[in-house]
């Protein structure tokens, strides 16, 4: 139990600091720095693509294979009602929690 709550805190203080560095970011590309890291001129993932339609990549700093991809799901219902709804797919042992993370912040920013 305990080793989930210094995730979630891990989690907690990456996303503050991921705000930070989001509202200062291009909407082209967005680097995110972890909490932990200590050095900032080296980022620690890259975030990359269209936010105004909703779809996006997330990869390592050090590479351009992406560990995760969102895409807005289009359907008829969706558009009539003006849900915004997404696709995440989440690639094998990348942590879904801080993904969603990203995207949610993401999603506010380009709401204003």
């Amino acid at each position: 139990m305990a080793s989930v709550q210094r995730r979630q805190h891990r989690i907690k203080r990456a996303i503050v600091q991921c705000e930070e560095v989001i509202v200062s970011a291009s909407l082209t590309e967005l680097h995110v720095f972890m909490a932990q890291h200590s050095r900032e001129d080296v980022c620690d993932f890259k975030v990359f693509g269209n936010y105004s339609d909703r779809m996006c990549t997330v990869s390592l700093a050090n590479s351009s294979a992406a560990i995760a991809q969102m895409s807005r799901k289009y359907t008829v219902t969706n558009l009539l009602l003006h849900k915004d709804t997404f696709k995440v797919t989440v690639f094998p042992n990348v942590d879904c929690a801080f993904i969603i993370a990203l995207i949610v912040i993401l999603d506010e920013i380009t709401k204003k």
